[in-house]
């Protein structure tokens, strides 16, 4: 880092990750959203997102599976073939 002149300050350090923070848990919902409808899992279960580069807990996810891509791929065709009706 250079020198100063005399009788500068030198500006805060400023911590991007800590600064740009930001609170989303009463923004999110921890279901599917297919078509404009909710879904939970199937299977009930879930999983906790960490950000691994500071060790902080994100938000807790469904563990979506088999069932759950089946039911967005049926309801991309359904909407595919609505479409091309048109």
């Amino acid at each position: 880092m250079p020198s100063l002149p005399p009788g500068s300050v030198a500006p805060p350090t400023l911590d991007f990750k800590e600064h740009y923070r930001t609170d989303f848990s009463q923004l999110t919902r921890t279901q599917n959203l297919i078509i404009g409808v909710w879904f939970d899992a199937d299977s009930g279960e879930s999983i906790d997102v960490t950000d691994t580069s500071i060790g902080k807990f994100i938000e807790t996810v469904l563990n979506s599976g088999l069932v759950e891509a089946r039911r967005v791929i049926e309801a991309a065709c359904t909407s595919c073939l609505e479409y091309a009706a048109m």
